[in-house]
């Protein structure tokens, strides 16, 4: 998972800057080298000024939702609240180009909006089980 995150967060910078030397190493023309640095200073700074989060846990037990999540820094961190303040709930659909757009996990809970998205299939399914069943229940109630 961890890797995952990783290649999505920093994959495209990291092969970026490989190029940039590479071409500073064959010779290029001084705008050519100052556009491109440029544009890898603005690729790296909008991968970091971002805030994304990678579900890696999702449990509904006891009227309660837990999330555990990595940021795109790799630091695991993790979210609860009561799935009686669960408002707005979008799960998008998961498409055949996931691998480049996953899935998002969208829920406002007490007046925040929290965003994650979804690397693993297996994972998505889970989520969007969990969710049926949770809101079967309300409907029910």
């Amino acid at each position: 998972m961890k890797l995952q995150v990783f290649l999505r967060s920093f994959g495209l910078p990291i092969l970026f800057v490989i190029f940039l030397v590479i071409s500073f190493l064959i010779g290029m023309s001084t705008f050519s080298a100052f556009m491109h640095t440029a544009l890898a200073f603005c690729l790296i700074m909008s991968r970091l000024l971002v805030d994304d989060r990678y579900v890696d846990t999702f449990v509904i037990r006891s009227g309660r939702v837990f999330i555990t999540y990595y940021t795109q820094f790799l630091k695991l961190k993790s979210l609860e609240c009561a799935v009686s303040d669960l408002n707005d709930v979008k799960l998008s659909r998961r498409m055949s180009i996931a691998a480049i757009w996953s899935p998002k996990l969208d829920f406002k809970a007490d007046g925040d909006w929290f965003s994650f998205y979804i690397v693993d299939r297996q994972r998505y399914n889970e989520i969007q089980q969990q969710l049926s069943s949770v809101f079967e229940q309300k409907a029910g109630a």
